[in-house]
């Protein structure tokens, strides 16, 4: 029997073992709902060669849950980061973040930015932070902002204090205004 002819309730039962025995051709075959309705066990064994055959739709149909389940060692290409809703995005956790290049961050979008907590924006490092153009930065909240630390404040490069916005610069503390 085909993988893709099992019913959502038998994708959620599958076990660890059977989704790490799953083939790039079986797990590209998925719809997006099977995706959805694997269980966050078997998230958390999917290996790299597996996660790259998932498809933007099938990224998609991923709960957050188990967005934040993969391996930490795991980067979502930067075409899968792109469909990532703000619900998806700000489930990933700080070590997930923390393995996004520079390409990864390139693709993240004002919406996503905007839907991370401070925690995970505070994450990010110097090259991830210089790495943010000036749309992508109008897309931090100016509560995001103000929750930086002053070592995260000053990764910001002039070019991006200049293109942070009135409210935006308001909400540093005097601490990070300072530093900058």
């Amino acid at each position: 029997m085909a993988i893709s002819s099992l019913s959502v309730t038998q994708i959620s039962a599958l076990t660890t073992t059977a989704i790490l025995s799953l083939s790039t051709t079986e797990i590209a075959s998925l719809s997006a709902t099977q995706v959805g309705a694997i269980n966050t066990s078997g998230i958390s064994v999917i290996d790299a060669t597996q996660l790259a055959a998932l498809s933007t739709t099938q990224i998609g149909g991923l709960t957050a849950a188990q967005v934040s389940g993969f391996q930490n060692s795991l980067a979502f290409s930067a075409a899968q980061l792109v469909v990532l809703s703000g619900q998806q995005f700000r489930a990933l956790t700080s070590s997930q973040l923390d393995s996004f290049n520079t390409t990864h961050i390139a693709a993240v979008s004002t919406t996503q930015l905007a839907s991370l907590s401070t925690t995970n924006l505070d994450s990010l490092d110097t090259t991830q932070i210089r790495t943010l153009s000036a749309t992508q930065l109008s897309g931090i909240k100016a509560t995001q902002i103000g929750g930086l630390t002053t070592t995260d404040a000053t990764e910001f490069t002039s070019t991006q204090i200049g293109a942070l916005s009135t409210t935006q610069l308001r909400a540093l503390s005097a601490a990070n205004l300072s530093a900058l």
